[in-house]
């Protein structure tokens, strides 16, 4: 389709089908990797964002912390939290920012989308957790990362695209329906997004091989932590068995092998990510 795809490729030069990251990613990157920056002056960064400042305080301030006051100033927050919470903050904002801008919009529903990726993004989380991945935060981020690339083709072709979206007998064809009838998929152009937003290469790996996490028979561990979690949601939510052996069979024995899982991790971990899913939902939700 490659008149469709011309079409879609001039509709991602507009910066409202494909808009820029925020500015103030880059530098709160470069201080994170600088072991001489205080909490002072990541608060003062954090600051030029309106945005990114609600959801911090929000954070720190929800009920997971326990805190018995309340924090009120952006460097407190950043004590509190930590250099790489913030960070991880500053990279899932932008990205929900994205879906709750076009909550309203013709096409495919993308407030249920959102949810559904929500769900998934706590689920590829806490199976991090079974694995010991050193910054789970970083998984989360991956999987509301996946499927921002709908989310933009949405936004150019409205219920075209949910046409597309309909006529897919199963969500793990959807880039190959996509390619046939478009030219391009939502994996494509959520690359490209977080590539234009400077994201590092393990959140850009996670949305290109979301699909495909194993290459040459080595788990790409990212991308197959977020693929393990989208079968098992999808899997599990409407069902909710205790120890459902067919989803074993769903997942590359590779995964299964290389993450150990089990029905009973898979439902353990499924737990605690519909149990975490409405304080992530708080949490990024705005104001």
């Amino acid at each position: 389709m490659p008149d469709k795809r011309a079409l879609i490729e001039k509709s991602l030069l507009d910066t409202k089908a494909l808009p820029a990251g925020p500015m103030v990613i880059n530098k709160i990157e470069e201080l994170c990797r600088d072991h001489g920056a205080s909490a002072r002056d990541l608060g003062k960064v954090l600051q030029l964002d309106p945005a990114l400042t609600t959801r911090v305080l929000k954070q720190v301030n929800s009920s997971f912390y326990g805190l018995s006051a309340t924090i009120k100033t952006v460097t407190h927050a950043v004590v509190i939290l930590g250099f790489q919470e913030i960070k991880n903050l500053a990279f899932s904002v932008p990205v929900a920012n994205l879906y709750q801008e076009h909550f309203n919009q013709p096409g495919i529903n993308v407030e249920l989308l959102w949810d559904r990726t929500l769900r998934t993004a706590c689920l590829a989380r806490a199976l991090s957790y079974h694995i010991k991945y050193e910054v789970p935060e970083q998984i989360f981020v991956s999987g509301i990362l996946c499927k921002c690339g709908m989310v933009v083709l949405n936004s150019i072709l409205k219920e075209e695209y949910a046409k597309v979206v309909d006529s897919c007998p199963d969500e793990e064809f959807l880039p190959e329906v996509e390619e046939a009838e478009l030219g391009i998929s939502h994996v494509e152009i959520g690359r490209r997004l977080a590539e234009k937003w400077h994201f590092p290469p393990t959140l850009i790996s996670a949305i290109g091989n979301q699909y495909d996490p194993v290459k040459d028979g080595q788990i790409l561990t990212e991308p197959a932590l977020v693929y393990a979690a989208r079968v098992s949601m999808n899997t599990l939510y409407n069902r909710q068995p205790s120890g459902n052996t067919e989803l074993m069979t769903l997942l590359p024995e590779e995964i299964v092998v290389g993450f150990k899982l089990s029905p009973e991790i898979l439902f353990q971990s499924f737990e605690k990510a519909i149990t975490d899913f409405d304080q992530a939902r708080r949490m990024l939700a705005a104001e």
